[in-house]
């Protein structure tokens, strides 16, 4: 996260955000907040919510079976036309933005 270029992107924001490294394990050791997986099909939409994390997999494989059955819920974005799903990054960013207002 303070690589070059994502400091630059963040446009001086990257201060305010508070970056920690845990392993799967420890997350679900000290959880503390439901954990919802981030699915390209059969979750539930996104909604306001006060507390959580959302956990988003790789753009190729999505979450491995084991940190699924670990999340306490599934999210799903519903996806217009054919296309397939979004990339990780757009996932994990709507699904925070659409999360964090009430719609």
């Amino acid at each position: 996260p303070y690589s070059y270029k994502s400091v630059q992107a963040s446009a001086g924001t990257i201060g305010y955000a508070a970056v920690s490294r845990w392993s799967w394990q420890e997350v679900c050791t000290m959880k503390k907040v439901p954990l919802i997986a981030l699915t390209p099909r059969g979750g539930t939409a996104p909604y306001y919510r006060a507390h959580g994390w959302f956990v988003v997999g790789s753009e190729g494989h999505g979450l491995p079976e084991s940190v699924l059955a670990d999340c306490d819920e599934r999210c799903t974005l519903t996806m217009p036309g054919s296309a397939e799903s979004f990339n990780a990054a757009v996932a994990g960013s709507l699904a925070l933005y659409i999360s964090s207002v009430s719609l």
